[in-house]
Parts: structure tokens; C-alpha cells; sequence
């Protein structure tokens, strides 16, 4: 199975993808990548960069909204020691806290499910693959300018 987007497209800051793909000794056909190819390199991205404390596998969002920071009480306030939150605001990021996220849900472990909330000040949605595209149920998702084949993809481009 091919990726929608060019493989070029896929790449992340310091280390290109179609360089790590290289290494790997393989190119692209068509242009495009596999999705097994674009599993491993963002896997091997994560630990180069040391992001791994920064994902949670076995999580399902049910919620994104923007906190007004006007008001502590809309997110706890940053002594919160809210129990359920995986990330402590106090000891969040250092840039601009005029717009931070709540994302909530809940988390798998061994024993059981427990509910979580992040708080973050960007969130990037990833919907699926192209194969199975996941449907958000919100507004502009329907836009003429939103594409869920390649053929749509490439025209547009």
C-alpha cells in the first residue's frame, strides 16, 4: 500500500525522509512511499529526537477545545495536580500560552481504561489513511478543497 501524499511530502525537520530512505536502500516508486516506510521512519524520528515521553499509544480523543487562560478554572490552573493529566501545566512549554488546548480522552493500560486530559498549545489532527478515511463530523469537512483520493490530491496540485 502507497501513501496519498508524495513521499517527499512526508519528511520532517533535520532528517529528510528521501535521505533516510536512502540509507535504507530502497527508493520511491512512483514517487511514493509505503506506508510501512513512513511508519519506520517516523518511529526512528521519535527516538533520534527523543520525542518518545511526548506519545501515548493506546489512547482514543474524544475532545479538543481551546481553553480561555483568562480564567484558571478552565483548566485548573498552573499548580493543578489533577490526577488524570498526563501532562502537569506547570511544567509545560515555555512559548505562548495565549492559546493552549484541552485534549481529553481515555487511555488503554493492562488494567483498564482511565480517562486523561493534555493540555497543549498546538494539536495536529491525523484522521487515517486513505484507505480508511476517518470522518470528523465537523464543520468545513465537506469543503471542495478537501481531498480524499490522490487522483483529486494530484489534480489540485
Amino acid at each position: 500500500m502507497f501513501t496519498l501524499s508524495q513521499g517527499d511530502w512526508m519528511g520532517l525537520p533535520d532528517v529528510p525522509f528521501k535521505e533516510w530512505l536512502s540509507k535504507k536502500k530502497r527508493g520511491f516508486r512512483n514517487n511514493r512511499a509505503t506506508a510501512g516506510d513512513i511508519v519506520q521512519y517516523y518511529q526512528y524520528y521519535v527516538d533520534k529526537k527523543g520525542l518518545k515521553k511526548n506519545f501515548v499509544c493506546g489512547t482514543l480523543v474524544t475532545s479538543v477545545k481551546r481553553l480561555n487562560l483568562d480564567s484558571e478554572e478552565s483548566y485548573g490552573g498552573p499548580d493543578s495536580k489533577d490526577s488524570q493529566s498526563i501532562w502537569d501545566l506547570s511544567q509545560g512549554s515555555q512559548g505562548n500560552r495565549d492559546s493552549l488546548f484541552q485534549v481529553d480522552g481515555i487511555v488503554t493500560h493492562t488494567d483498564g481504561t482511565h480517562p486523561f486530559s493534555v493540555y497543549a498549545e498546538n494539536v495536529v489532527l491525523a484522521t487515517g489513511t486513505y484507505d480508511s478515511p476517518t470522518q470528523l463530523g465537523i464543520q468545513g469537512e465537506h469543503l471542495p478543497f478537501i481531498h480524499h483520493t490522490l487522483s483529486a490530491l494530484e489534480e489540485a496540485v
